[in-house]
């Protein structure tokens, strides 16, 4: 084959690619998603965004295994993310899962920083969703491959808060409701609202109008819309 005609194919594959769309290269469960400047949501992660990043991921670097009163909401954090360190791939990730899903208490809660869940307690599935996406901050996993996702639960009919994690060439779900860790493709149940980032909100385009309220969740989640 010569030069020439091998340059022309690895062009059209390249171009071939360049057709699939963002959100199936890049956002959980193949959504297509558009950035979004507007809305109670987009309020809400943009100053908690900055509180996670600036105060969180700051405070629990700087406490280090630090016992002072401050540094006790870090500190269980942190052990966390160190005894997590002993694995790699899912099993990392199945560990800071279980061990968040088990250090808070499932009941009522409001958007809150991670250090603020956890000198609480208690919370609902934003707080677990929270915590461990600044544990994976800490932990070193890059920003552009975190995500929450606000997403409607089927099964439950409720609305509901998980993180995903892009690993391998595929997203991995982080999720309060059970200890696995699933490919987002094998949460059949589950139908992405949002996707919340570093670089801002963006809705799933299939949704409609962001703020368009759904079903109220129950016990263990917010009793409103995100």
């Amino acid at each position: 084959m010569s030069n020439f005609i091998k340059a022309f194919l690895i062009a059209v594959f390249l171009v071939a690619r360049s057709g699939l769309s963002h959100a199936d290269e890049v956002e959980p469960f193949g959504i297509d998603t558009v950035a979004t400047n507007t809305g109670s949501l987009v309020e809400i992660w943009n100053t908690l965004k900055q509180q996670l990043y600036d105060d969180d991921v700051g405070t629990i670097r700087s406490c280090g295994s630090n016992q002072t009163n401050e540094c006790a909401a870090a500190s269980k954090l942190l052990t966390i993310i160190e005894q997590a360190r002993q694995y790699q791939g899912k099993a990392f990730l199945g560990h800071l899962n279980i061990s968040i899903n088990l250090l808070i208490k499932s009941g009522p809660g409001k958007w809150s920083s991670a250090l603020d869940a956890l000198e609480l307690g208690v919370g609902d599935c934003k707080a677990y969703a929270v915590t461990k996406y600044v544990a994976l901050l800490v932990a070193g996993i890059p920003p552009d491959q975190i995500r929450l996702v606000a997403v409607h639960n089927h099964l439950g009919n409720q609305d509901h808060l998980v993180v995903a994690v892009h690993q391998d060439d595929q997203w991995l779900i982080l999720d309060n409701l059970h200890h696995l860790i699933l490919q987002a493709s094998e949460e059949v149940d589950y139908e992405p609202l949002y996707v919340l980032d570093n670089t801002g909100v963006r809705q799933n385009v299939s949704r409609g109008e962001l703020g368009q309220p759904h079903p109220a969740a129950t016990k263990g989640h917010s009793s409103g819309p995100f």
